[in-house]
């Protein structure tokens, strides 16, 4: 891909200009963990609902909420009126689309 051209200093090249979209395939130990961008060893859907679980009770404790609440006209507008609300006020984050 271009943006890993001239190809010189490749393992420098690929910490600090690799994008995750030029992986397709991941081994660790011999042992394929993703192969054509699925990963194979763990059931990615559970892994981001945890991480939202656990990203929003993190907010809670250190009293953030308030801190990621959207102006409530964010998502009216013209353009984004009828593709989605967020709701935020319960101290969950809801997304209703």
């Amino acid at each position: 891909k271009p943006h890993l051209y001239p190809r010189w200093h490749d393992p420098i090249r690929i910490v600090y200009e690799a994008l995750g979209s030029d992986v397709n395939t991941v081994i660790v130990n011999g042992k394929i963990v993703m192969k054509n961008r699925e990963v194979l060893t763990l059931n990615e859907e559970a892994v981001l609902e945890d991480a939202q679980k656990c990203s929003l009770s993190t907010l809670k404790k250190a009293n953030a909420m308030k801190y990621i609440k959207m102006p409530k006209d964010l998502f009216n507008s013209i353009s984004y009126g009828n593709i989605c609300k967020l709701d935020i006020d319960n101290d969950d984050i809801n997304i209703k689309l």
